[in-house]
């Protein structure tokens, strides 16, 4: 229903007219209302004067309700785009989540595959040398680049460089003492060299020493040429200097497991001499982790290869469900 217009309004496009008895003027059109322009000679509309008889600080609005016309409603501004976006937030969280529901699941089943698709090599030997049955090593071979610290005695032929480097044509350099070929020696075997050469020199040179001539020859701790090789799923694969002792527990739990590591299928190949059979000796994983069985934890020599398997890598979702 059209409110109906107040006594004092005028028709679009012409002078407002003042209302009879009004003498103080009466401010502009309401907000929100367009402001029309008045004729040629009329008053403006600021200067139309007030009804005198209306109560003192009533203002047009009020005027407009006096006088029959209905007040216009006050706008709000729509909260439609924040409700909007908040369910577009909640859509795309349940897509998500629906999303793993469906593929974790899917990434169990695929991993189950390759695990099975991944053969197990190898053999138990019981004549292995492993934990609690270990066995001494065979006496080290020199091999470049081993290093080796070289003492002489008497002191007068003592050389100065003590601490010499095993080169790749498996000779070691003494200085004024002359070069000496060790690679392929034992400690033992590269002393008695060393000795016949220094008495060799001595005589050729006329200055044999009164005191028997000694040599002593031992390994440096910077440098060793004996490794074994870990090779596979693991954090870190690679050559590893061997010590001495190690097993493979110890050479798996240093290397590292990764979550597509499949330990239970790991396996060591031992070099062997051309023409013998190949060695490849099965480790269980389980056995040695759960219920602390020695069996296949085997120790290892220089040269040794422990493969550990593993499937493709799983990525950050299938890492975090378990996929």
């Amino acid at each position: 229903m059209n409110a109906r217009r107040p006594s004092w309004a005028t028709a679009p496009g012409t002078a407002p007219r003042a209302p009879r008895g009004m003498s103080e003027p009466i401010p502009g059109p309401p907000r929100g209302q367009r402001e029309f322009p008045s004729s040629p000679g009329s008053p403006p509309a600021d200067s139309v004067p007030r009804n005198r008889g209306w109560p003192a600080g009533m203002t047009l609005a009020d005027a407009t309700i006096a006088d029959g016309a209905a007040p216009r409603p006050r706008r709000r501004r729509p909260m439609i785009p924040r409700a909007r976006g908040s369910l577009r937030l909640a859509m795309t969280g349940a897509v998500i989540g629906l999303a793993l529901i469906v593929l974790t699941p899917g990434c169990s089943l695929q991993r189950r595959k390759e695990e099975r698709r991944i053969p197990q090599y190898g053999v138990i030997d019981l004549a292995q040398p492993r934990e609690l049955q270990k066995v001494t090593l065979p006496p080290y071979v020199i091999e470049p680049p081993d290093e080796l610290e070289v003492l002489v005695r008497p002191s007068a032929l003592d050389p100065a460089q003590r601490l010499v480097t095993v080169q790749a044509d498996g000779r070691i350099d003494l200085g004024f003492a002359g070069d000496f070929h060790v690679a392929g020696l034992t400690l033992a075997q590269a002393e008695e060299v060393i000795k016949a050469g220094l008495i060799s020199r001595a005589e050729r040179s006329g200055s044999k020493p009164d005191e028997p001539i000694n040599v002593s020859v031992r390994l440096a701790s910077t440098t060793r040429s004996k490794f074994y090789y870990i090779i596979g799923a693991v954090s870190s694969q690679g050559a590893v200097p061997l010590v001495g002792g190690e097993t493979v527990l110890q050479a798996i739990l240093q290397a590292g497991l990764r979550p597509n590591s499949l330990p239970e299928k790991a396996y060591l190949s031992r070099p062997q001499p051309l023409g013998h059979p190949d060695v490849v000796l099965r480790i269980d994983w389980e056995a040695i982790r759960d219920r602390g069985d020695t069996t296949t934890n085997y120790q290892i020599l220089p040269g040794d290869r422990i493969v550990v398997p593993g499937t493709r890598d799983r990525g950050l979702i299938g890492t975090l469900f378990g996929g």
